[in-house]
């Protein structure tokens, strides 16, 4: 009877051993697979922030330009309006309404291209 209760005590004794060491390999495969866990998700934290990122900077550079063609085609209204209002008045040259017509959209254009440039840049 105390030789099985040798046998016992040395048998669990191997089989904690083997448990351990097992258990040990087992936590550090985890920690592996943790840390990729982690890179991956770090990762596409990172990419999902670009991709906000990118849309937020598409919105506002879609805004500039969309408020640049609308302060255009405002002044195209204006000038025609008042092309129309300075025609009719008699006092006028018409050479000179168109001149200044020019004048105003060449002005507004090479802004319109210099904001552009910068805000591509």
């Amino acid at each position: 009877m105390i030789c099985f209760i040798l046998f016992v005590i040395v048998t669990v004794h191997l089989f904690t051993k083997l448990t351990m060491r097992e258990a040990i390999k087992e936590f550090i495969a985890y920690s592996k697979a943790g840390q990729i866990v982690q890179e991956v998700f770090s990762s596409l934290r990172t990419v999902l922030s670009s991709y906000w990122n990118s849309i937020r900077k598409g919105v506002a550079l879609g805004t500039f330009i969309g408020w640049l063609y609308f302060t255009t085609y405002l002044i195209y209204a204006f000038t025609f309006i008042f092309g129309v209002v300075f025609m009719h008045a008699e006092e006028r040259d018409k050479s000179m309404i168109l001149l200044v017509s020019l004048d105003l959209f060449y002005k507004h254009t090479e802004k319109l291209k210099q904001w552009q440039t910068q805000s591509l840049n």
